[in-house]
């Protein structure tokens, strides 16, 4: 897949699994979720996964492109799923590196795409709506390096 030409141009909406009411799809070339995208209401573009998503959502969410986030069990996903995309495993290391601690499945999306475009928002993360600790996360540095991105 070409990241680079599928978000020229584009602007990306980043939705989180905080519970939301996101009623700005119209507004958005591409829309992409995280995991079990639990409060998906219309279309996925991308949905971004750091665990197994059961068949069920994947009806449910009906995603465009699947995106693997996390550096773990990839030997035990690709033969599985052919059409599968990769966050880097470069990239992770480097954002682990710039957090002190494992991204979460969100601050690794927006990361993965701000590499290709600065034409993205983000709704629906924890640090807009409650500073709870989310081991082995550290949502104040996320919040501060997503901050800096913009």
């Amino acid at each position: 897949m070409n990241w680079g030409s599928y978000f020229d141009n584009k602007k990306v909406a980043i939705i989180g699994n905080a519970k939301i009411n996101f009623n700005k799809e119209n507004e958005y070339d591409i829309i992409i979720r995280m995991n079990e995208a639990d409060y998906a209401k219309n279309h996925t573009d991308v949905l971004a996964m750091s665990h197994f998503v059961g068949i069920e959502d994947l009806i449910r969410i009906k995603p465009r492109h699947l995106m693997w986030m996390t550096n773990k069990r990839r030997v035990f996903v690709s033969p599985y799923i052919q059409k599968l995309n990769y966050y880097p495993i470069e990239w992770w290391s480097k954002l682990s590196d710039k957090l002190q601690a494992r991204p979460s499945t969100g601050v690794m999306v927006i990361d993965w795409v701000a590499h290709y475009t600065m034409e993205w928002d983000y709704f629906g993360f924890s640090f807009d709506y409650a500073q709870i600790p989310t081991p082995p996360h550290d949502v104040k540095r996320e919040e501060a390096y997503i901050k800096c991105l913009k």
